[in-house]
């Protein structure tokens, strides 16, 4: 194809698609869109039948290595509530919950101050006034 073929082509397709971007543009109002309709041709496939040869597989023979899977054993802490210490310094009730469980993990609260809502049963947290006496039953969760 010599040049001045192609800028012959070049023209005639851009003046097809500005006459389509015209026609878009300044169609008038209420006329019709005329969609094509392109029905598929279906050309059926032939596929050939394949006779599959089938040669034994050797599998070789494994045996499972068990691992023994060890769990720690936890002991559980029941729930408490401790309505005896109410009254008393927060200091002094800390203590006397460490010494009775050291794995229990101990929070003194200002009251009014904020707080998480989940739930811990190894955490006890304590509640004190303004004071430092004990507002709240003690209690785990």
């Amino acid at each position: 194809m010599n040049k001045k073929t192609k800028i012959i082509l070049m023209a005639l397709i851009s003046l097809v698609f500005l006459g389509l971007v015209i026609y878009i543009i300044f169609k008038p109002v209420g006329t019709p869109v005329v969609t094509p309709v392109v029905t598929p041709v279906v050309t059926p496939v032939v596929t050939p039948v394949v006779t599959p040869v089938v040669t034994p597989v050797v599998t070789p023979v494994v045996t499972p290595v068990v691992t023994p899977v060890v769990t720690p054993v936890v002991k559980p802490i029941p729930p408490r509530i401790w309505t005896s210490l109410v009254g008393l310094p927060y200091g002094e009730v800390v203590e006397i919950l460490r010494s009775e469980n050291p794995e229990l993990s101990i929070v003194a609260i200002k009251e009014g101050s904020m707080l998480t809502r989940d739930f811990r049963r190894t955490r006890v947290r304590v509640f004190y006034d303004e004071n430092g006496i004990v507002s709240r039953t003690p209690k785990t969760g």
